[in-house]
């Protein structure tokens, strides 16, 4: 596997991870959180997706990029724009990625209480 195709892999994990943990915590039939409210999963889901993506784009994605940059010869690259964007706008991926699995469940919880 050539370097490229290796920081698209690292590129890409930063969505699948907070996708990953969307299916576990939101979708319905998790069996721990099965019988909780789904804004309460969906809002699990958010928090720990977003801290995931700040441990993964520091223990991951920030030295893959650094490296990158290194291969380039730019010296000055330092990574810390994406860290700020992260820690200020980082919830925003896990909100969008939650969102469907959040719905399903609403609409899950809301029929089960109807029957």
């Amino acid at each position: 596997m050539s370097f490229e195709d290796k920081k698209l892999l690292v590129e890409y994990g930063l969505l699948i991870v907070p996708f990953l943990i969307a299916v576990v915590l939101c979708y319905p039939m998790t069996p721990i959180l099965k019988y909780s409210h789904p804004f309460k999963r969906y809002l699990l889901s958010v928090l720990v997706g977003w801290f995931a993506i700040l441990v993964y784009n520091d223990q991951i994605w920030l030295p893959m990029r650094l490296a990158s940059a290194d291969r380039h010869g730019n010296m000055h690259y330092d990574g810390v724009g994406m860290n700020a964007v992260l820690l200020v706008f980082g919830w925003i991926v896990p909100v969008l990625i939650s969102l469907p699995f959040f719905l399903h469940a609403l609409w899950n919880f809301s029929n089960s209480k109807k029957a």
